[in-house]
């Protein structure tokens, strides 16, 4: 995908993206190169250190997203007895929903 593509789908400048890019070449992470035909885009490739990274990140995001669930699901337990285990179980599914979207 090109700097312009990258900079479009997440509604900011190319500079932006060009900054945070250039900050993932240097350890490795990514690679920028000219875009087939043009002298100008550039095409920002994963390196194989940035493709474990992303792997690494994500295996954490899956852990800290798993952890989140059973704080709710224990927090529900405790509350069901005050609120009624069909509310609890209401309450602790919005909550988990909002957690996962952040």
């Amino acid at each position: 995908m090109t700097v312009l593509a990258i900079a479009r789908l997440r509604g900011i400048s190319r500079q932006a993206v060009h900054r945070t890019v250039s900050g993932l070449i240097e350890p490795g992470y990514l690679e920028l190169k000219l875009a087939e035909g043009s002298q100008r885009d550039k095409v920002v490739i994963i390196t194989p250190s940035g493709q474990n990274l992303r792997k690494d990140v994500g295996e954490q995001l899956e852990t800290i997203k798993k952890d989140r669930a059973g704080y709710w699901r224990r927090a529900s337990r405790n509350i069901s007895g005050n609120l009624g285990a069909g509310l609890a179980f209401g309450f602790v599914r919005e909550l988990i929903k909002h957690e996962s979207q952040h």
